[in-house]
């Protein structure tokens, strides 16, 4: 069992895990970014705040429940980040 439910990243990180997912770049405004793909036979949208540093464990949270997928499902896309979350 990982340490934390919702572990911290940084956007280019998510961006790599939305990649993973099939997601396409749309457009970006300002500092945010979207990202347009299915999920679960589903249309969804997400938006990357281009910060510096990294989420909250609060905003990483409405992130992966935006996206329709567990924790698990989503840091388990990127091999890298899945190590640091699963701790192996």
């Amino acid at each position: 069992m990982p340490p934390r439910k919702y572990l911290p990243l940084t956007p280019d990180e998510v961006i790599q895990i939305l990649k993973g997912l099939g997601f396409v770049h749309k457009r970006t405004t300002g500092d945010h970014a979207q990202w347009e793909g299915m999920v679960k036979e589903i249309r969804r949208v997400s938006t990357v705040q281009l910060i510096r540093g990294t989420y909250s464990t609060e905003r990483m949270k409405r992130l992966i429940e935006n996206l329709g997928l567990t924790p698990e499902e989503f840091y388990g896309i990127d091999k890298k980040i899945s190590k640091r979350y699963f701790g192996h």
